[in-house]
């Protein structure tokens, strides 16, 4: 068994990704983990996650995308947090910088106060 660990599996660069599914368990791999790096990214992650057993997921912003973090995205993460029992990374790179921007802004509700 193989586990990919970090692939980006995404409709915007697969017109096929059943194919891809199909050809990843064809070859022993049985486990993906599919890392978002923004908005859209993550949110497909998660229809991934929901779609196929094999897939799993990592949702993150790349620090790079924090330019656009703003509170949709605070508020995204913390409603998947609770919800999505397959994923296994919140934040891939950036974590120190998303803490400072969250005691920057005061973002305490990320935490679960609103």
């Amino acid at each position: 068994m193989y586990i990919d660990t970090h692939c980006h599996v995404f409709s915007e660069y697969y017109d096929d990704i059943e194919k891809v599914i199909f050809e990843c368990k064809d070859n022993n791999v049985n486990r993906i983990i599919v890392n978002g790096c923004d908005i859209v990214s993550n949110k497909e992650v998660l229809e991934l996650v929901n779609k196929y057993d094999i897939i799993y997921g990592a949702i993150g912003f790349h620090p790079t995308e924090l330019d656009d973090f703003n509170d949709e995205y605070f508020f995204f993460f913390r409603k998947r947090i609770l919800i999505i029992l397959k994923l296994l990374l919140l934040v891939k790179l950036g974590l120190i910088i998303i803490m400072m921007i969250l005691i920057e802004k005061n973002k305490l509700w990320f935490l679960g106060n609103n």
